[in-house]
């Protein structure tokens, strides 16, 4: 069968499972997989399967997020890890087939920002082989931790690694270049640097232009945090014992992996993975000798490193195999590859901790027995469809719910509307203020990430016509739908008071993000974070530091001096007349010894009352962990000549102190629910 490397070919409808290999074979691998994982603990992983230069089997088990109980799918994202060393390594060995780089150069002739060393130059490929003497991580003495935080700061959606070598250029190298293999992310950092050099555009692009556009990989992109979550993205776990438990505790590779792309920044679906595999092997990236070269065993000082350009080299049974793995934070990943027979086993997973290595060998024995060479791949199509308005309107005085069908691959909503059915250019004055001002002549947007809405403090008595449309920001590099029919409403007059009792459980926004925001908001009730700075962060749901899912959690992102906001509850009372209001509020402390958050709460009757600071401050007299506070709200506005009115408000103030290197458990509340009766 001819091989296809670009414009893959998905052959069957759904997205979830590809199963080529025969019922057999099939049985066998299921119960492989899941004998491995029970095994090990792992909670989750997706595997593809090539076989005779194509994909035959793609196929999620176990979970996602298993405390939400999400499976993993073909459509799990997961970090790749190590294994973007083998991209790196591609970029540059095209880079050389094209004139473009010299691989016997000088790294210094590309990038004169990494100092010279006592022990020799080093030439860009003893980088690709990992023989420039450059260590991994801190392997014999400290990089600069300091250079790391301030990278990660200043970067939190883009990679530029000549900035990134600040990290470990000045440390020592552990051998003169070309006498010693020692396996090192740097050296592949530092390579990254000298590719966007050589070729003349950012590394990324030329990834880009090389590998994501032509093979229309559909999710293969860097993981930025400032881009977290991405849309299907994998929680993570790690084994502790016996047992696996959720990954959410400390450390560099927790906040931010893309400060080290070339060696391990990379993220994506096991299509993406399946399809660069597929056509490495097949010949549609480099030309033969090249990627014989890269396969080729090194000799350092007449021994064998067992390492090509970018991947280890072994056998299985007297056949060459070329592997590379991946280990993480949040992931463990592996590529195993046959080049003679154009055979694969590629598996991505979310549990620290593991060893895939015997999977994939059992795995690879199972399927040498098939003969199929089918070819089944990208499941995600580039077109959305168009959203369809699911019920009425739900109106509500000044504000209104609005449902609509969900869309297959789509990550957010767009919903425009305004008051005279001309939809056009759309901004918004003020998108941090909660009280947002509507250019309802030209039209205002706004972005969710459910397929409904609520809209509020509309213009009263109003007709409003409305519209939307599912985008996906990180599929195909960002895809948007048609817009739906047009929603003809009329508003009401007044605003809805909000429910008493009041119930909020902060187990279902799934989000990150820092700075201002509105948080949720439903009638008659908001929540958002105010007058925050940069440093505070919010993260909600699944991705929160509750240990079993749910939470909204408040910190302050590490290397940040300090960082002070406040968030606020807003509830419209109008009309209430009982004689008491109990607001109690359940949540966590994070933090060790004298490491807790600053935590104090004020209270007033309306928006133009002044605040009322609560006498209790939210610490859990010092210890960490599950905590519970409760306040007869009613008793203390009349203490002070106040009444709950249409802008009774809580205000919860957070503020922590962090040191600019500090990757201990920072200083954090999460919110577990709220209840005011």
């Amino acid at each position: 069968m001819l091989a296809q490397p670009f414009c893959w070919l998905w052959q069957i409808a759904s997205g979830q499972t590809c199963d080529l290999l025969g019922a057999d074979l099939s049985a066998q691998t299921d119960a492989l997989v899941r004998e491995e994982m029970l095994k090990q603990h792992v909670v989750g992983l997706t595997l593809g399967i090539i076989r005779n230069g194509e994909v035959v089997y793609m196929k999620g088990y176990g979970f996602a997020d298993r405390e939400y109980s999400i499976p993993a799918e073909v459509s799990t994202i997961y970090r790749f890890a190590s294994l973007s060393k083998v991209i790196t390594s591609v970029a540059a060995l095209h880079a050389w087939e094209n004139g473009l780089l010299n691989l016997q150069a000088d790294v210094r002739e590309y990038v004169p920002e990494y100092p010279a060393k006592p022990e020799g130059i080093i030439t860009v490929e003893q980088l690709l082989a990992c023989e420039g003497g450059i260590q991994q991580y801190n392997q014999v003495s400290d990089f600069n931790t300091d250079a790391l935080v301030q990278y990660i700061l200043d970067h939190p959606q883009d990679y530029d690694p000549v900035a990134a070598i600040d990290i470990f250029k000045d440390q020592a190298l552990l051998a003169r270049p070309g006498t010693q293999f020692n396996y090192s992310t740097f050296s592949f950092n530092l390579l990254a640097a000298v590719i966007e050099r050589a070729v003349g555009m950012p590394y990324e692009t030329y990834v880009d232009s090389l590998l994501i556009q032509p093979m229309q990989l559909p999710y293969l992109q860097p993981e930025f945090r400032a881009l977290r979550p991405y849309p299907n993205q994998s929680s993570w776990y790690r084994v502790e014992g016996d047992s696996a438990i959720a990954d959410k505790i400390y450390g560099y590779d927790y906040e931010d992996v893309s400060w080290k792309l070339g060696g391990g920044g990379y993220t994506g679906t096991i299509v993406d993975l399946s399809g660069f595999a597929r056509a490495l092997l097949n010949g549609s990236l480099l030309k033969k000798n090249t990627r014989n070269m890269m396969f080729t065993n090194r000799k350092v000082n007449g021994k064998n490193s067992w390492y090509g350009m970018g991947v280890f080299l072994g056998s299985r049974h007297g056949e060459p195999i070329v592997s590379q793995f991946g280990h993480q934070a949040g992931a463990r990943s592996i590529m195993y590859l046959a080049p003679e027979s154009r055979d694969g086993i590629l598996i991505l997973s979310n549990t620290y901790g593991t060893d895939l290595k015997s999977l994939a060998e059992g795995l690879w024995d199972i399927t040498r027995k098939s003969t199929r060479d089918t070819l089944c791949l990208d499941p995600f199509s580039d077109q959305l469809t168009q959203p369809v308005w699911k019920g009425e309107p739900e109106v509500a005085g000044t504000g209104v719910t609005l449902h609509w069908d969900p869309i297959e691959q789509a990550n957010h909503y767009e919903v425009q509307w305004n008051t005279r059915n001309e939809f056009g250019e759309v901004t918004m004055t003020d998108p941090t203020n909660w009280t947002r001002q509507l250019e309802m002549e030209r039209g205002l947007k706004q972005i969710t990430s459910i397929p409904s809405i609520y809209l509020y403090d509309l213009p009263a008595n109003t007709t409003v016509f409305l519209r939307v449309r599912a985008l996906n920001d990180y599929l195909h590099e960002g895809v948007e739908g048609p817009w739906s029919k047009v929603l003809k409403f009329r508003s009401g007059s007044t605003s809805q008071a909000a429910p008493v009792p009041y119930t909020m459980v902060f187990d279902k926004l799934n989000s990150i993000g820092q700075g201002d925001a509105l948080l949720e908001a439903s009638p008659g009730v908001e929540w958002k974070l105010v007058r925050s700075e940069d440093g505070l962060r919010w993260r909600s749901g699944r991705w929160s530091l509750a240990p079993s899912g749910g939470g909204l959690t408040l910190d302050v992102f590490p290397g940040n001096g300090h960082a002070s906001g406040f968030l606020e509850l807003t509830m419209d009372l109008t009309g209430y007349s009982e004689s008491t209001l109990r607001f109690s509020l359940d949540y966590l402390l994070h933090g060790t010894g004298d490491e807790l958050p600053e935590v104090a709460c004020w209270v007033r009757g309306d928006a133009d009352d002044t605040w009322i600071i609560l006498p209790e401050k939210l610490n859990g007299n010092g210890q960490p962990g599950e905590q519970h506070t409760e306040f007869e709200l009613m008793e203390i506005l009349q203490n002070y000549g106040q009444q709950p009115g249409e802008f009774f408000q809580f205000r919860l103030g957070f503020y922590a102190g962090s040191d600019a290197h500090s990757y201990l458990p920072q200083p954090a509340i999460t919110l577990l629910s709220c209840v005011v009766e």
